[in-house]
């Protein structure tokens, strides 16, 4: 996309100060500068000086760690002061299909936003996933990355136990990572041996309607890294 210039904003607590932590180290490989990082306490809703600042500051993007009800007022302030997502585009990491409808799409127009799963994800298994969930909770439910990874979980998990003809935990640890590939609405996803999923990555571009039109996917799912190896360097995970 171009963007050399980048403003990281988040609510201060663990999350987004070690997410900002590594999206630094990234964005300086990559030949970007951070122009900004602000803190607001969970639940602030004063964004004034933030604002202030984003606006001297030549950003391009915008980095969104915030989370909750703040988000609210951030856009809200970011849309007073003329700089809607249209206008300066903001990548966020916790608003899913259900925040932008509490929100108001039109609020978060071409926002973007970085997750494992939309619900526009046009696969088979999705749109079973899709149809099925609605048929029970309504034609107008709308689901998140966080549901359906609760979804797969459970899943999964399952699959493991029916393998290892067990519940003994280091026995269904061994069958899971045994599995190999599974096909869910999340797409194609298997366990390393640190317990994670290898994952295909998304960029979405939120529509007028609520729902992500997906503008970039990952080539194939990515292996999962418990630290990164750029910004924690010399950690690994040897879980087995």
């Amino acid at each position: 996309m171009g963007y050399r210039k980048y403003f990281l904003v988040g609510s201060d607590y663990v999350f987004p100060r070690t997410a900002n932590l590594i999206l630094k180290k990234h964005i300086a490989q990559k030949g970007g500068e951070v122009v900004g990082e602000e803190y607001v306490p969970l639940g602030g809703t004063d964004f004034s000086s933030v604002v202030t600042k984003i606006r001297a500051s030549g950003a391009q993007i915008i980095f969104n760690t915030i989370n909750g009800d703040s988000n609210v007022a951030f856009f809200k302030q970011m849309a007073a002061a003329g700089l809607p997502p249209k206008k300066l585009p903001v990548m966020s990491f916790s608003i899913a299909e259900q925040e932008a409808k509490a929100i108001g799409p039109s609020l978060l127009q071409k926002s973007l936003a970085a997750w494992n799963y939309f619900m526009s994800l046009d696969t088979p298994q999705n749109r079973a996933f899709v149809q099925a969930y609605r048929s029970r909770y309504g034609k107008d439910a709308v689901i998140t990355d966080p549901m359906v990874h609760g979804y797969v979980g459970v899943y999964l998990w399952k699959a493991a136990v029916e393998r290892a003809k067990s519940f003994e935990v280091d026995a269904v640890r061994k069958a899971a990572v045994a599995m190999g590939w599974t096909e869910t609405p999340l797409g194609r996803v298997r366990f390393d041996v640190n317990q994670s999923l290898y994952q295909t990555a998304y960029v979405g571009e939120l529509q007028g309607d609520g729902q992500f039109k997906i503008l970039w996917a990952s080539k194939e799912p990515i292996r999962p890294e418990p630290f990164d190896p750029l910004a924690f360097p010399g950690k690994t995970c040897k879980l087995h």
